[in-house]
């Protein structure tokens, strides 16, 4: 309500107490000389006693017209106007007074007596007793008894302030941590379901929002816009571990926001997540000890990681037992590598044996995670050290490697190389598909061959069995499957060709119980056999045994040497003199003869495999030996690449004696040569299978050309010659007209007896000359062709 009386008294009741004057207004100008604030112009409504006169009683009350209903305005009422009250003594009273009952009661807001008060602006707080009332009367009343007074007023009004209902806030509003990355908001929309605009800082220190929220990312109301929707809970990524993070939630009706709530969170400490870990203890039979751990982790990383690893002091003193892990150069006691799904995972394991002590070392393998594979092996691919760490729970070091590597891998391969031709394989590895054509896709169809007292065709490979298979080509040949550390065989009596488990198991450590092995037969083969010294993976071998019974080749004990007397002295050759033969495509194999054994040796150790397939490289002495103690031996010959060299070295002769070699076809000697030490010979006719080495009489002491035989022939006769001393020879064949038809021999000769074959499959029946020519002698004579 507002009045400022420039309008007459028509907003007003004014009603006489009994008085000789009532309330009235003065407009434009009120005579007297009363004094208003400035802000005060034109009408105002009086009470002057001297307007009726002197010594008039003024008993009346003004009382505003309406009922005024302020039931809106709960946040604050009052009324301010413009004063003048000049009073004569204390008899003379002045009063405001408000009604909340239709003016049944009055309450007094602003009363005054005999004091005056003179131009000022009054402002009275009634929001106690109005505020949020509907049924509000005021009033004004004065009291004077007849004296020279007057109460002036001017712009008189009730005012009131209310909020008006804007927009609410969104309601249970939360932060919580999830773990060190995570945070989660959690609300309810305000029951206008307008959105949740939610912003975030470091700070709490927020601005209020304005305009349209702009798009997630972008700074908002003091801070980072992380929502805008109705959708609860909020996930906040990405974050710091142990950071407080601050959140205020603003409801959005697309014009205005509300006050905002806020809430914080603190992210929780980053969680040591491992994979596995496992405990690995070095100890020893003087009851030494060094636990070690070892695991892999999602977040680890190949060197040093403070939230996982742990560092070892320097190693102890040589004679002391220690055991670490080395990485990136740096001693471990605690090393954890990254999380591995289909790769390979190693720990470099040293250690060093205390003075006196055997070095073990255990494991549980129930701590190991359930996929890929784990072993203990050599840093030399696990040639000597090979353990199953799952199957497996202990190790002990025998020979004091001082280093060896847990490798934790997934795809377990076997690598070799096979050569052209003939090879003999075997399966190292646990495989769903044994056919020779799925391991060796390039081998020679139906070259697939076992062995059981004979050959026999097969398709398909089984573990810890050798078989014969042919290539085309020389090649790099890699097979995958799960790991086969172990080989248990039954064997027959005589020839076994067997394979191995996917590590090198020397021939000393085959584990041997029934001591069937004949010491020295485990034969290899790479274009010839050799004796072999391991049993390699992929490779297949030949053993010979005494009598059946069972042997274990196992890749936990390679280096424990659990049988040396499977082993041959290494000086067993140095007084034998030795045969070396190789054909065309450089296969060599080596034979020795003409000297004797130890009493402890037996001659069985020498025996040879049976004859690898044909077409392939095979030399052996008669009876299958490689070795024999005769001072003459009879070789066999199997190769498909001619021609053939002979090399004898050491050669023991006795007075008088030499040494040739004989060329053999059919039976028939058809060429001879003599032996001189170290000497090459060649053998060039591809139908010779067999050489003798026999011991000859002392040199010849003249030239002579003996005459050929049989004579007459056909198609082949041998012809047969002496050398008294080293000449240069020609053997040549003429016909009865004089004309060469072929030349035997044309070289040096050392000084001996020699014997050539001609084969004359291709001439005519009739005479024919052979002329022998050398430095210091011819000869000729005649033969008989009669086909």
């Amino acid at each position: 309500f507002f009045d400022d009386f420039e309008s007459g008294i028509g907003q007003w009741t004014v009603t006489n107490n009994g008085g000789s004057c009532d309330w009235e207004i003065f407009l434009p100008t009120y005579p007297g000389s009363y004094t208003l604030p400035a802000s005060s112009s034109g009408g105002v409504l009086a009470a002057d006693s001297d307007e009726c006169g002197s010594g008039t009683t003024f008993l009346s009350t003004a009382t505003i017209v309406p009922i005024l209903d302020l039931s809106t305005y709960t946040d604050e009422v009052w009324i301010e106007f413009d004063n003048d009250w000049n009073v004569i003594d204390a008899q003379d009273e002045a009063h405001v007074e408000v009604s909340t009952n239709g003016g049944s009661t009055w309450t007094g807001i602003w009363d005054q007596i005999g004091t005056d008060i003179r131009n000022t602006h009054e402002v009275i707080d009634v929001t106690a007793l109005l505020g949020g009332q509907s049924n509000v009367s005021v009033r004004v009343r004065s009291v004077q008894p007849g004296w020279d007074w007057w109460w002036v007023l001017d712009n008189f009004s009730v005012n009131g302030r209310y909020t008006l209902p804007g927009v609410a806030d969104p309601s249970s509003f939360t932060a919580t941590a999830i773990n060190d990355s995570q945070i989660d908001i959690a609300f309810t929309p305000n029951p206008n379901t307008d959105n949740v605009v939610i912003t975030w800082n470091l700070t709490g220190i927020f601005t209020e929002p304005a305009g349209s929220p702009p798009t997630l990312g972008q700074p908002f109301a003091g801070g980072t816009l992380l929502y805008n929707g109705t959708a609860s809970p909020v996930n906040h990524t990405g974050l710091n571990e142990l950071t407080t993070y601050y959140y205020k939630a603003f409801s959005y009706d697309n014009v205005d926001y509300s006050a905002g709530i806020g809430a914080n969170a603190t992210t929780l400490a980053t969680p040591i997540i491992t994979d596995f870990t496992a405990n690995f203890l070095i100890f020893d039979n003087c009851a030494n000890s060094q636990n070690l751990e070892f695991g892999t982790a999602p977040a680890a990383t190949e060197c040093f990681d403070a939230v996982y690893d742990c560092y070892g002091p320097p190693p102890p003193p040589v004679g002391a037992l220690g055991g670490w892990f080395l990485t990136c150069n740096e001693i471990l006691f605690c090393d954890y590598k990254q999380t591995n799904t289909n790769s390979v995972r190693i720990w470099d394991l040293w250690y060093q044996e205390a003075t006196g002590c055997q070095i073990s070392f255990s494991w549980d393998p129930g701590q190991l995670p359930p996929e890929g594979n784990f072993h203990l092996v050599d840093p030399v691919n696990g040639q000597f050290v090979n353990v199953n760490m799952r199957t497996t729970s202990t190790y002990t070091d025998l020979v004091g490697l001082g280093h060896l590597r847990i490798v934790y891998n997934y795809g377990i391969t076997a690598s070799s190389t096979v050569s052209e031709g003939w090879n003999m394989v075997s399966l190292p590895l646990l495989v769903p598909d044994g056919n020779y054509l799925t391991l060796f896709p390039s081998a020679e169809i139906g070259s697939l061959y076992g062995y059981n007292g004979s050959y026999y065709s097969t398709d398909t490979l089984t573990n810890c069995e050798g078989y014969w298979i042919k290539f085309p080509a020389t090649e790099l040949v890699t097979i995958q499957g799960e790991d086969k550390t172990e080989c248990i065989i039954d064997l027959n009596s005589g020839w076994n060709m067997i394979g191995g488990p996917n590590c090198s198991v020397p021939s000393g450590s085959i584990i041997d119980p029934g001591g069937i092995i004949v010491p020295g037969t485990l034969y290899g083969y790479n274009g010839s056999y050799y004796p072999a010294a391991s049993v390699n993976p992929l490779m297949g071998y030949w053993i010979k045994t005494s009598g059946a019974g069972t042997i274990t080749l196992d890749c936990s004990a390679p280096l424990a040497k659990v049988n040396k007397g499977l082993l041959l002295p290494t000086d067993l050759y140095t007084k034998f003199t030795s045969i070396e033969i190789s054909d065309a495509s450089s296969k060599a194999q080596l034979l020795y003869f003409n000297s004797k054994l130890k009493e402890n040796i037996s001659i069985e150790s020498f025996s040879m495999p049976p004859v690898s397939p044909e077409g392939s490289f095979d030399v052996r002495l008669t009876g299958d030996y490689r070795l024999s103690e005769s001072d003459e031996v009879t070789i066999q010959l199997q190769s498909s690449n001619y021609p053939v060299s002979v090399t004898v070295t050491d050669l023991n002769y006795e007075q008088g004696y030499g040494y040739v070699l004989q060329e053999i076809d059919g039976g028939v000697e058809i060429g001879s040569h003599r032996i001189v030490d170290g000497v090459e010979i060649v053998i060039s006719n591809e139908n010779v299978s067999l050489l003798k080495i026999r011991k000859q009489e002392a040199l010849p002491g003249s030239y002579n050309l003996a005459q050929n035989y049989p004579n007459p022939f056909n198609p082949a006769t041998v012809i047969k010659f002496s050398l008294p001393e080293v000449s240069n020879v020609t053997l040549t064949i003429y016909n009865a007209l004089g004309q060469k038809i072929t030349e035997l021999v044309n070289s040096k000769l050392e000084a001996g007896r020699y014997s050539y074959q001609w084969d004359a499959s291709n001439a005519a029946s009739g005479i024919y000359i052979y002329e022998l020519r050398a430095d210091k002698f011819v000869s000729l004579k005649k033969m008989i062709l009669l086909k």
